[in-house]
Order: C-alpha cells, then sequence, then structure tokens
C-alpha cells in the first residue's frame, strides 16, 4: 500500500477488503532471461559452440603422437595354378605396434589450431548475436502484447461511449428533437465502433501467438507490466554508431571469421614444405608351413624419420592458396556490408526515435484540446442543451478522442521500441535489460578467467520443460511443470475477460479498464482513496 492510513481500525478494514492482489508479474527482464535458457534457437548456437570447442581440441591432438595396433591372421595356399611350383600351404601371423609423431609438416598444425581457435570465437560471438536476437524480439512481441491490449481497451471505451450515445439520441428521437437520419449516424457509429472492437480483439490475439513462438508458452496478460526503461540515451548518433561498430556482436562474428580465413591462408601454405615423422615400430610376423614343419617368425624392431616432400601436384597447390586468399577478401567485403547494416539500422531506429518524441508532443497538444473540447460539449450536453447539434458534436468529439489516445498509446510503444533498436544495435540489449550479462557470456567463455568446457550426453530429452507431455504433442513447450497442465501442454489459465488477474468465477466488477489496480474481488483500488 502507497498510502499509510493512521488509524489502526481504518487500516485493518483497508488490508481486508482492498488488499492487492498477490502475483509475480510477468516482466520484461523474466522474459528476457528465460528466453536466453529456453529459445531453441540460442541454444543451438550453444551446442555449436560445444562443437566448435572439440574442433580444437582434435586439432590440438596433432601436437601428440599416434599409435596404431595392427593385427592378422591369414590362411594362404600357393603354387596351384602353376607347374612348376609345387602346391603349398602355410599360416601367416603379422602384429605391429607403431608410434609416429610429427616433427615437421609446414606448420601446418600451428596454423590449424589459429583457425580453430578463430572458429571458436566466431562461435562464441555467434551465440552472443543470436542471444541478442532473440531478446530483440521478446522485447518486440511484449511490447506487441501490451500495446495491443491497451488499444483493445480503448476500443471497448469506444463501444461503451456509443452504446451511451445511442441511448441518449434515442429519447431525443423520441421526443422529436431530432431526426431519423441523426439516430442513424450513432447507429452506423456503434457498428463500426464494434467492428474495430472484434479487429482489435483478433489483433491482440495474433500478438499473444507471436510471443509464444518465442517463448514457448503463452502470455499472462494480466501480470505484464510495461517496462521502465531507465537509461539514457548516447548524446549523438556519431558516437552510437562508433560504439556499436566496435560492439555490435555481428560484427564481432565477421571479424573473427577473417582471422580465421588468414589462417586457413597460411595453413595451407604446408603444401610447399616437406613432412618429417618420427615412427617407431615393433613386429610380430610368424609364417608356418603345414608340410614341413617349418616356421619364420620374423620379429623386428624399427626406429625411422621419414621424410615425404610433393614436388610436384599440377598446379593445385597454388590454386589452393589463391582460393584461401580471395576467401580473406570475401570475408572482408562481407563485414563491410555487416557495418553498412549496422549504421543503417542504427540510424534508422535513431532517426525513428527523434520522430516519435516530436510526434509525442503534438499528439499531446492534440489530446489536451480533444480532451478540452470533449470536455466542452460534455459540460454543454449536462446542461440541459441536448440539441441535435451538441450531441452530434459530443459524438464527433468523443470518437476524435478515442482516435487521439490510440495515436498516443501506439506513439507511446513506438518511443519504447526504438530505444530498444538502438541499444540492440549497439550490443547494448541485454546488458540493459538484465542489468548483468555476465551469467549468458561465460557460458561461451567470454569474460571469464579460466576456460571450461561442458559435455553434451545421451540421451537426450524428449520433454524439454518436464511436463510430462512429449515435446512432438506440446503446444507450449517452455511451461513449468506445476501450472496445471492440459493435455496439449499448456497451462490451464481462467478466464479473465478484463485481464485484471481475478477470474471471472470471483470478479465482482468484470469490466476493469486493461492495466487498472484491482483489489481481490476485481475492482479498482482506487475506491480505497475514498476511505
Amino acid at each position: 500500500m502507497k498510502n499509510k492510513v493512521s488509524k489502526i481500525t481504518l487500516s485493518i478494514l483497508a488490508s481486508c477488503l482492498f488488499c492487492t492482489v498477490n502475483v509475480s508479474a510477468q516482466t520484461l527482464k523474466q522474459d528476457v532471461l528465460e528466453v536466453l535458457n529456453t529459445n531453441p534457437i540460442v541454444t543451438e548456437r550453444l551446442k555449436n559452440y560445444r562443437s566448435v570447442q572439440q574442433d580444437l581440441n582434435i586439432a590440438k591432438s596433432k601436437y601428440l603422437p599416434r599409435v596404431d595396433l595392427r593385427s592378422t591372421a591369414s590362411y594362404n595356399k600357393s603354387g596351384k595354378f602353376m607347374s612348376d611350383v609345387k602346391d603349398q600351404e602355410f599360416r601367416s601371423y603379422e602384429n605391429s605396434l607403431k608410434l609416429t609423431q610429427n616433427i615437421f609438416e609446414g606448420f601446418r598444425t600451428t596454423h590449424q589450431i589459429d583457425y580453430e581457435e578463430a572458429r571458436l570465437l566466431a562461435a562464441a560471438y555467434n551465440y552472443i548475436e543470436k542471444a541478442n536476437d532473440i531478446s530483440f524480439k521478446m522485447v518486440n512481441v511484449y511490447l506487441n502484447v501490451l500495446k495491443n491490449y491497451e488499444i483493445l481497451q480503448n476500443a471497448k471505451d469506444n463501444v461503451a461511449m456509443n452504446e451511451k450515445m445511442l441511448v441518449d439520441i434515442k429519447n431525443l428521437y423520441n421526443a422529436r428533437m431530432v431526426t431519423k437520419s441523426d439516430l442513424l449516424k450513432v447507429q452506423a457509429s456503434l457498428a463500426m465502433a464494434k467492428t474495430n472492437l472484434i479487429t482489435n480483439i483478433n489483433n491482440a490475439r495474433d500478438a499473444e501467438f507471436n510471443f509464444t513462438r518465442v517463448l514457448g508458452k503463452r502470455p499472462i496478460v494480466s501480470q505484464m507490466k510495461v517496462p521502465n526503461l531507465k537509461v539514457s540515451m548516447p548524446e549523438s548518433i556519431q558516437r552510437a554508431t562508433l560504439f556499436a561498430i566496435k560492439n555490435n556482436p555481428s560484427l564481432q562474428v565477421s571479424q573473427y571469421n577473417i582471422e580465421g580465413a588468414q589462417a586457413l591462408y597460411k595453413r595451407d601454405k604446408y603444401t610447399y614444405y616437406p613432412k618429417l615423422d618420427f615412427e617407431l615400430e615393433q613386429k610380430y610376423n610368424d609364417t608356418s608351413l603345414d608340410n614341413n614343419g617349418f616356421d619364420s617368425p620374423d620379429d623386428r624392431s624399427i626406429a625411422r624419420f621419414v621424410l615425404t616432400w610433393n614436388l610436384y601436384n599440377g598446379g593445385a597447390d597454388k590454386a589452393l592458396i589463391q582460393k584461401k586468399l580471395s576467401k580473406i577478401h570475401q570475408e572482408v567485403a562481407i563485414k563491410r556490408d555487416l557495418k553498412r547494416q549496422t549504421i543503417e539500422g542504427l540510424e534508422l531506429s535513431w532517426s525513428a526515435y527523434e520522430i516519435v518524441n516530436q510526434q509525442i508532443a503534438e499528439l499531446e497538444i492534440h489530446s489536451k484540446y480533444m480532451d478540452e473540447t470533449l470536455s466542452s460539449l460534455t459540460s454543454e450536453y449536462k446542461m440541459g442543451k441536448k440539441s441535435r447539434r451538441t450531441i452530434l458534436d459530443l459524438l464527433g468529439a468523443s470518437n476524435d478522442v478515442i482516435n487521439a489516445k490510440s495515436r498516443m498509446i501506439t506513439a507511446k510503444y513506438d518511443k519504447l521500441f526504438a530505444q530498444y533498436r538502438i541499444l540492440d544495435a549497439m550490443g547494448l540489449l541485454v546488458t540493459v535489460i538484465a542489468g548483468d550479462e555476465k551469467e549468458y557470456r561465460a557460458r561461451v567463455n567470454l569474460g571469464v578467467d579460466k576456460v571450461t568446457q561442458t559435455l553434451d550426453t545421451l540421451p537426450i530429452s524428449l520433454d524439454v520443460d518436464n511436463d510430462k507431455i512429449a515435446d512432438e504433442l506440446d503446444i507450449c513447450d517452455n511451461s513449468k511443470p506445476d501450472n496445471n497442465i492440459m493435455p496439449y501442454g499448456c497451462q490451464i489459465i481462467k478466464k479473465d475477460s478484463d485481464f485484471d488477474g481475478i477470474p471471472d468465477n470471483i470478479d465482482q466488477c468484470p469490466n476493469t479498464r486493461f492495466g487498472e489496480e484491482v483489489n481481490k474481488i476485481g475492482c479498482s483500488m482506487k475506491a480505497k482513496k475514498s476511505l
């Protein structure tokens, strides 16, 4: 309770009768953190990072020796088809244990490791890139749900206003104070208001479906709150752009792709160098003839250096090097294009932010005059000036106020969205919303002192949210197992027509305005102020 009441008895009465509903708000921060943990696109990029980690381990293994065991047992016949050779049958056994250690291969292993390290960093920032993208989508669908439900409430107000107006105009019509055309005009206005209401209901549902696509479960609209973005925008578009160029994860991915291409270019020059291996081998061979009992064992130990050097390969080596050189140029061009895209996206967001600020200023003036006009006409109407002209003017002014509110709602959310777009382009979206991005960056070993490896295992869970509904049959595959899950995997949500968090079956005020604070019986908390 925000307002303290001095009298104890009054305080107890108020706390009993007008308690705020105790629900955990479904905040933007909570949903962004959840989407980072559960969205399959983000998860796929994390698994890709772990896969590339093993590629780096594979590359490092080339520094270590290779040990091979070879063992054969065979039965042989010889001389059967040659007239001057006596037929012989014998058994042979061949066993060898061989250790091979590469000593030099034109720095191939060194540059392969450089390439895999660049790939690993690219995979890490690709995970960050996708996490930012999905977080931005979460912001978009979250704001769209709230915006559409506020517009829906405005459409409900419009219907209620037109219904009241129709009652008044019918009374005037029955008193022969207005014409039938005036009555028809109000009826047409009510029909259009109801049509707009149906359209807005559909838009609100579409916004919920888009929300479910990103988070994997239906939004609880009554728990959602308009985010309070307490962050200062950059002082200039130039400062924001320079920051974005340095910190945008897409550009960082591209930079490491360039470094990887450079490493491959250096690696593939190994073909111009000789290869030197050290081999240590122990053989245990034996040949036994059946007809004379001759036994020929052959046990040998071998230690040797092996030098191989390809002197000519039809020009393929030169072409390979040229191909890798072109790949470097390709990656540089890709980064330049990404930089332009980043600058364009930031400039569009910045322009939208500036324009919507100007629009809001003008809309506030417009709304002020519309409210004053409606107030003046309402006063005239209540004073008994229920003429044909007054009521039709009141109808027009009321519609203008409704339209102004709708535009103001849209502009308010457009401004919020533009701010989040700027933060997204700068690579700051998750940091600003979550407050700290260390946890999710540490998953790909960014900003950590000690590199760790997480190994994936089998079997793979086919019920990712553990709600006892198989994923292939689960419509909401990110629900909580204790949320009263329906057979198709979604949480049971009791009908709440006014989205105040109070189910219709106990809501004594079923038509409270969207977003209004209510008590346990669903009535506005504004009534509390009258005590």
